[in-house]
């Protein structure tokens, strides 16, 4: 209970009163580390409003990881880092969540090694997985990796030494979160230099001296060591990162933070005990009492004189069972009943508002927006309401950044990559459409670059330039293959139009065969009679001026078909006719040098009055 003093104005005098902060909240105030941090992890776990709404805020500045200083191909392996192998939004959420509910952050970045066990007398080395071995834990000699049998090459008996080499795979590194209950710190307040030292859990020494292989073999060998001599482990600076909620400097929590829900601790109780009130209520108040009694007869007449109370209970229970079994089920009675109905005020006692006022001014204090909790920001409101809210949160980005600045400082130490800037890209909610606008319009004049104007849509500049230009490519590759395909359409509708003309090798057929186009024959029987006295002679050129003229035909016709068609064509003529072949591949010759020819002297041709030289600087034919 409050205690009572004397009020400082009547100067000590006889009135005693009741200081006004000394309350029933006050008294529950915990008052030591690990009882602010008990009740810390209890109200995150039991009030689901509370546990919501801090993760709704830690959810909001989680947004894509950049790398300003690195060109495209080098952001790959952070990358592959943070989105393939890290997971950084789950990770980062889970830090988010220790650092809302704790006050701190702990967490230690795993480095992926290749233990190796190694003979003292012959080097020999085998990885740890084919050894054959017995590990020893002891509080005097520490770890032993004592041999099971002798060594294969030289036979030695004694002790393997134990050997951890980097692992080069980058896909085994881990983020470890530890619980503030195990963790112990040193401060120096001067320096603001910390050693952290670990209380190995009591579950996990117990894994470990269990000794199987899963517990030994990728287990750091310090940690080990701390089991084996049942001590604690103290961190590398380097290799530890701890983040606290800031505190007036009034307090001495010697390098710990304070977590929100214990600064408004009086609150958080006063809602339970609202909560706790709310429940009794439910239990006794909701559901009320149903009555039944006999009602007095007609004449006034006293129930209890005219009927037996004994046969009325059993009566009455028997109706009551049989109706839960059928409620359709009709009952009689041979007198009147009453019945009343007692309770059931529960919703008057306790108002629904007073409830949830309650929670509300919990998580006000804790600086979480009614609004944004309830997730009924207006439109016009939000971009004013956001920006305020991101500008009172503004420890969660920075929070992230710090983390991710960290596992890229330790993994760039370890890997051999180039340490660099890495930063979360800024919320684009909080931005308001007229920003938007000003922004696309300043891109437009060239006074800012499309990065900086098409950031706060989320969009990156760089990789939609790349994105435009394989798009380019892609409607190009499509456009040529369907004027390829309209192309060969047209050539078989042209082939199939000339389907009652002879083709190449059917035309060598004929002329094999005796038979000549018309025009052959008619060009044959003038020059015989054109010749007159040498008969034989004459239709000899004939024949001949016939094969020449058949050759220039199909050789015209040849050229302008595909190659697969035109070898095709040819391989049949050489087939039927051979000397028809010879000389239908020179007419084909003939004319692609013709047409070679033209084609220069169109390119050495002089240009027309007032026009450009020719390309290259070629002078003008004379």
């Amino acid at each position: 209970m409050p205690t009572m003093i004397a009020s400082p104005r009547d100067g000590g005098g006889n009135k005693p009163v009741e200081l006004p902060w000394l309350d029933y909240g006050s008294t529950a105030v915990p008052d030591n580390h690990d009882l602010i941090l008990w009740w810390a992890q209890y109200l995150w776990l039991s009030d689901g409003n509370f546990r919501s709404a801090f993760q709704r805020v830690a959810d909001h500045f989680i947004t894509t990881v950049q790398f300003p200083d690195l060109d495209t191909d080098e952001e790959n392996a952070y990358e592959d880092l943070f989105l393939k192998h890290l997971n950084y939004r789950r990770e980062l959420k889970a830090c988010a969540d220790d650092y809302l509910c704790y006050g701190n952050l702990i967490v230690s970045l795993y480095l992926p090694f290749k233990r190796t066990l190694v003979c003292r007398k012959c080097l020999f080395e085998a990885p740890i997985k084919h050894a054959k071995y017995a590990v020893e834990l002891d509080s005097v000699m520490g770890v032993t990796w004592k041999r099971k049998g002798s060594c294969e090459h030289c036979g030695d008996n004694r002790p393997f030494i134990c050997k951890d080499r980097k692992d080069p795979d980058i896909s085994k590194v881990r983020l470890r979160r530890y619980s503030p209950f195990s963790i112990q710190i040193a401060m120096n307040p001067h320096s603001q230099r910390k050693d952290i030292y670990w209380k190995i859990p009591q579950t996990e020494r117990k894994d470990i001296q269990s000794k199987a292989p899963i517990f030994i073999e990728d287990t750091p060998l310090k940690v080990l060591e701390a089991v084996a001599f049942n001590g604690d482990l103290k961190f590398d600076e380097e290799h530890i990162f701890h983040l606290d909620e800031t505190v007036i400097s009034g307090m001495e929590t010697r390098g710990w933070g304070i977590p929100r829900s214990i600064a408004n601790f009086r609150a958080a109780w006063l809602m339970q005990v609202i909560n706790r009130a709310d429940q009794a209520i439910a239990m006794d108040y909701t559901l009320g009492l149903r009555l039944f009694s006999p009602a007095q007869t007609p004449g006034g007449g006293d129930p209890m004189v005219q009927h037996s109370m004994e046969n009325f209970v059993t009566n009455m229970s028997a109706i009551i069972k049989k109706h839960r079994t059928d409620p359709t089920t009709q009952h009689t009675v041979p007198y009147p009943v009453n019945y009343q109905f007692a309770g059931g005020e529960g919703e008057n006692l306790l108002p629904a508002e007073k409830l949830k006022f309650r929670h509300q001014e919990f998580l006000n204090q804790c600086g979480i927006p009614l609004e944004y909790h309830q997730m009924t920001l207006t439109t016009q409101a939000a971009p004013m309401a956001l920006q305020l809210f991101e500008i009172a949160w503004q420890s969660i980005p920075a929070l992230y950044n710090q983390i991710l600045s960290w596992i890229v400082k330790v993994t760039a130490r370890n890997f051999g990559l180039e340490e660099t800037a890495v930063v979360m890209q800024r919320t684009t909610i909080a931005y308001d459409e007229a920003r938007k606008q000003v922004l696309a319009q300043l891109m437009a004049a060239n006074q800012i670059s499309p990065q900086t104007a098409l950031e706060p849509f989320g969009v990156d500049a760089e990789k939609e330039v790349e994105k435009v230009f394989k798009h380019q490519d892609h409607v190009a590759k499509v456009q040529r293959e369907h004027e390829e395909q309209q192309a060969k359409d047209q050539e078989m509708g042209a082939v199939s139009a000339l389907a009652g003309a002879p083709t190449p090798s059917q035309m060598a057929q004929q002329a094999q065969g005796g038979q000549q186009p018309p025009g052959a024959a008619t060009n044959a029987a003038g020059a015989a009679g054109g010749m007159g006295g040498l008969p034989g002679s004459g239709q000899g050129d004939a024949t001949l001026r016939g094969m020449s003229e058949q050759a220039d035909q199909i050789a015209g016709q040849l050229v302008s078909m595909p190659e697969y068609d035109r070898k095709q064509q040819l391989t049949a003529i050489r087939e039927s006719n051979p000397d028809l072949h010879s000389l239908v591949k020179s007419k084909m010759e003939k004319i692609r040098s013709q047409a070679a020819s033209q084609g220069k002297q169109q390119l050495l041709a002089p240009p027309p009055a007032g026009g450009a030289a020719p390309a290259g600087g070629a002078p003008a034919a004379q």
